[in-house]
């Protein structure tokens, strides 16, 4: 069953369906959800909103697996509201650290993409999961295209093997009701 029927079937039976879009940095998870909102009128939730705020970036949390991300504040600002009309949640600007208030309106078909966005305590919430996968090689050459080379070097050293090690820790890949790519 494709991806497209796949969520039709879960529409035609539920009254609200959630979706994780989890995988690998410039795999086409944004794409993706971008796709879905377009299609579905999907109310979509970037976990890039919700990376861990300088001052929580200690050795202890950046060592557990999905530490990087601040899943205490997404737990409380939108799982724990899926079932409400609208969500007003903070949007976290990694260019300064700040967190901006936003609300969203919920739609029948909900999509939570980003990395880290399988983890344990969000799973409950998913009638669907996606991993977006990609060869590595593709990778670095998409995240130099769209982030320059001086952040390239960033994603290498630090942000694809925080990533890297929550996927395999948690083994979100085998997790995942659908594999796109590689």
């Amino acid at each position: 069953m494709n991806l497209n029927s796949r969520i039709t079937d879960l529409m035609d039976t539920k009254d609200r369906v959630v979706i994780a879009i989890d995988g690998k940095c410039a795999s086409g998870k944004s794409t993706l959800a971008k796709k879905l909102e377009d299609k579905y009128n999907a109310t979509v939730f970037h976990m890039d909103d919700f990376f861990l705020p300088f001052v929580r970036k200690t050795v202890e949390r950046l060592s557990e697996a999905g530490g990087n991300v601040d899943y205490e504040r997404a737990y409380e600002e939108i799982f724990s509201h899926l079932e409400d009309d609208s969500i007003t949640y903070g949007r976290f600007d990694c260019s300064n650290g700040q967190v901006y208030e936003e609300t969203k309106k919920l739609e029948k078909l909900v999509v939570i993409e980003g990395a880290y966005s399988m983890r344990p305590e969000f799973r409950m919430f998913y009638d669907l999961t996606i991993f977006s996968d990609i060869d590595y090689e593709l990778q670095k050459n998409r995240i130099k295209e769209r982030n320059g080379e001086e952040m390239l070097s960033k994603f290498i050293k630090e942000w694809i093997p925080l990533e890297n090690t929550y996927f395999d820790e948690l083994d979100i890949k085998n997790k995942s009701e659908i594999v796109l790519g590689e």
